[in-house]
């Protein structure tokens, strides 16, 4: 499975076993997300605490 970083928008690649919850982090940008729905896939990005 494949997503788009919101932030750069570099593909990122999932494996198969991934699950709600799960965060996910882009190897170009550094932005983290969290996977909040399977099918359809969705990721909200983690917002940093100030």
């Amino acid at each position: 499975m494949e997503l788009k970083c919101p932030d750069c928008g570099e593909t990122i690649i999932l494996d198969k076993s991934f699950e709600s919850g799960e965060l996910v982090i882009c190897e170009n940008c550094g932005l983290e997300m969290e996977i909040i729905e399977v099918d359809p896939l969705e990721v909200r990005p983690l917002e940093e605490e100030k």
